[in-house]
């Protein structure tokens, strides 16, 4: 490329400088060889040429190349003034002759036409590939033109339908007959305003804030409805706001499965509803109604008096025997319950949602003076304490019926149901204990509790009692926790135990339960002094105690009709030494509790769950001497049939004869057993053991 001229001249190929000659200047000469440029034969690049010229008459403007140069078409948007705050744009390209010349009057203009465009939006929780945008709508204030050349945003109506989440977000668009040309508008969704919430009747209808919301009486619930609205108008389907209600009057908030709250959640219709509950007459008292997530916040006059019938000043429920679950309710009114102050009926809940009713007789023979007690084995059908986190409370209903003395319904029967509170006064219990063995020397008990417990640094050393006995000796004394870890807000511990040379661990078959009066609930209720020991279940460590040195008496025991392997089943306390004594053979005692097995995989048939071992004897040489295999099954005779009903550890005795039927002599020996045990298609265990042992035989 090569150039002459005056004055200014700036010359750029593929975006770069390649010749500057600027300033006032005589005709001056500039060149650039487009073969040092990098450029590829074939390939568009991008030519753009400045020239100024400084002075009013004479000029000179020379350029020769070897480039074919074209004119570009041109692609880009417009934006149209609006007056109601929308963005909008027509997309136009410019078609012009793809002639050059320097006589200007030469360049042919063909014509400036909407562009038919692709459009694609990115930003916020859309997929990081872009979103297609079709012709109409899209997103509730995206317009594309149906000739696809232009768009409408009005960020306004997304806000207003929350079609997108606010945030930065891009219109990108393409020429539909060349994608390779495309351009941008960028805009911004701005964030949602908060909703509002109001008082509405049964209806939906919307009430005065001012307005009474709930009647008069003390210790009778009185629904309230509110609803969120967005924009102040529109009923927020989608605006699942947590609301908080406050008071600092004697009140109690229930919600529609009447629980005990203090806040609600806006369902997926927009509404919410909840009862208010005086607990004691109220004057000039408030209710306040907000919530974080909301712009406003509603007040709601309270002013009430005492009902003129009996309400109930306390409700206590009990557990006598310990075992987690209520027997005993206690009722206290405010007055006698005699006369025409019996009341008609009582309902009640705790610890379920089932409302329990008692009238009639069955009601009059629970009444003592100004007490209602209710007692049996089991007041509901499930173990139950408490709550996970939180302080639980039940709920009565009892009906009077009376006669007022003035107003309206002076003489007039009237029926009224007031409300009380059921406490919780039932200590906790454990209910799952389940170990894992995590290694020979370390096991994990992870404790499962029926509430929380209000215990955030007391060690479980203080409040938990074992059950451990090993080899008929009681050891609960020798476990050592090594740490503890408090999890579900106190409800479960998991808690690692240690083995050492003064210590013991955990296993299947130990129980554990509270230590009466030192733990303690939400509720700060203790432990019964009867709560129940839960018996550990879980994964059980293997272990095999096997013989070092037996002395055999060839002339009591005599092995000539003996099978290789004798197998007989020991209780799960017996020594290995009585064991061994009284086989009076070397052998391996294998420590597994079938039963517990079944327990774990109750699914599984008696039959499918087994130990499968096979045994091989050497000298100390290693010289094969002889070998066995087999199967037991719980269902097999060494368990009279049935492990669950008969369990115990397998003693596997060699018969101290070689492959041939030759008895050994005294010397070493080495042995060698694999096993493993499973539950139908349950592995649980494998081991093999390798150990040398001595035989002695006096003759």
């Amino acid at each position: 490329f090569e150039f002459r001229g005056d004055d200014d001249v700036w010359v750029f190929i593929d975006n770069k400088l390649v010749v500057d000659i600027g300033g006032c200047h005589s005709p001056v000469e500039g060149a650039v060889n487009l073969d040092t440029l990098g450029l590829t034969e074939g390939e568009t690049y991008p030519f753009h040429i400045f020239f100024s010229e400084r002075n009013a008459v004479g000029s000179n403007f020379k350029m020769r190349t070897s480039i074919n140069l074209q004119t570009q078409k041109t692609y880009y948007p417009v934006e149209e003034p609006t007056i109601d705050g929308t963005i909008e744009f027509k997309i136009l390209q410019l078609l012009t002759d793809e002639s050059i010349s320097c006589d200007i009057s030469s360049v042919t203009k063909i014509d400036t036409t909407e562009a038919q465009s692709v459009f694609l939006l990115f930003g916020g929780p859309l997929d990081p590939g872009g979103v297609v945008l079709n012709p109409g709508e899209n997103y509730g204030g995206i317009t594309i033109n149906d000739n696809m050349a232009g768009f409408v945003i009005d960020t306004n109506a997304i806000v207003m339908k929350r079609s997108l989440q606010p945030g930065t977000y891009v219109l990108r668009f393409y020429l539909a007959s060349d994608l390779t040309q495309s351009s941008e508008v960028i805009f911004t969704v701005p964030a949602y305003p908060l909703p509002s919430i109001a008082f509405v009747d049964s209806l939906g209808n919307r009430l005065d804030s001012n307005a009474t919301i709930v009647g008069n009486f003390a210790f009778v619930p009185y629904k309230v409805r509110i609803v969120v609205l967005y924009m102040d108008s529109i009923v927020c389907t989608d605006c699942l706001s947590q609301i908080d209600l406050e008071s600092l009057d004697s009140l109690s908030f229930f919600d529609m499965n009447d629980q005990l709250v203090s806040s609600i959640t806006m369902d997926s219709t927009g509404y919410a509803s909840f009862y208010v509950m005086g607990l004691k007459s109220i004057v000039n008292g408030s209710v306040k109604v907000s919530g974080s997530s909301v712009d406003n916040a509603l007040t709601i006059p309270i002013n009430m008096e005492e009902p003129p019938v009996p309400y109930p000043k306390n409700g206590e429920m009990y557990d006598r025997n310990g075992d987690g679950v209520p027997d005993s309710l206690i009722l206290s009114y405010s007055t006698s319950l005699i006369k025409d102050d019996i009341p008609d009926s009582l309902s009640w809940f705790y610890g379920d949602s089932t409302w329990r009713y008692i009238g009639g007789e069955d009601l009059l023979g629970l009444i003592q003076d100004s007490s209602v007690i209710i007692t049996a084995d089991s007041l509901i059908d499930i173990v139950f304490t408490g709550l996970e986190g939180t302080i639980y409370k039940g709920s009565s209903k009892t009906q009077f019926s009376y006669i007022p003395s003035e107003g309206v319904d002076s003489g007039k029967v009237q029926v009224m149901k007031v409300t009380g509170v059921i406490s919780d006064k039932i200590g906790p219990i454990i209910t799952n204990a389940f170990v894992t063995p995590k290694s020979e020397n370390v096991s994990l008990l992870t404790l499962t509790f029926s509430e929380s417990l209000d215990t955030t640094s007391i060690s479980m050393d203080s409040i938990l009692e074992f059950k451990v006995w090993r080899e008929g000796v009681e050891v609960s004394g020798a476990l050592e926790i090594s740490s503890q870890t408090r999890l579900q807000k106190g409800k479960r511990y998991d808690l690692y135990f240690v083995l050492n040379e003064k210590s013991v661990l955990l296993t299947v078959g130990d129980s554990v339960r509270f230590a009466p009066g030192i733990a303690r609930d939400l509720n700060q209720n203790y432990p019964h002094i009867n709560n129940p020991y839960v018996r550990i279940i879980g994964e059980q460590f293997t272990t095999v105690d096997v013989t070092e040195l037996i002395i055999i008496d060839s002339d009591t025991r005599d092995t000539d009709t003996l099978p290789p392997m004798i197998v007989k089943a020991f209780p799960l306390t017996e020594t290995f030494k009585n064991a061994e004594k009284e086989m009076g053979l070397p052998g391996h005692l294998i420590r597994y509790d079938l039963n517990e097995l079944l327990m774990t995989y109750p699914d599984v048939k008696k039959e499918d769950v087994f130990i499968e071992y096979e045994a091989f004897y050497f000298t100390n040489l290693g010289v094969y001497v002889n070998s066995h295999k087999d199967k037991i099954r719980c269902t097999d005779k060494v368990f009279n049939g049935d492990c669950s009903k008969n369990p115990g550890n397998i003693y596997l005795a060699w018969n101290t004869r070689s492959e041939k039927g030759r008895k050994v002599g005294t010397g070493a020996y080495i042995s060698r057993l694999t096993f493993k045990i499973q539950a139908g298609t349950h592995l649980v265990d494998k081991k093999n053991e390798t150990n040398s042992f001595g035989i002695k035989r006096n003759k």
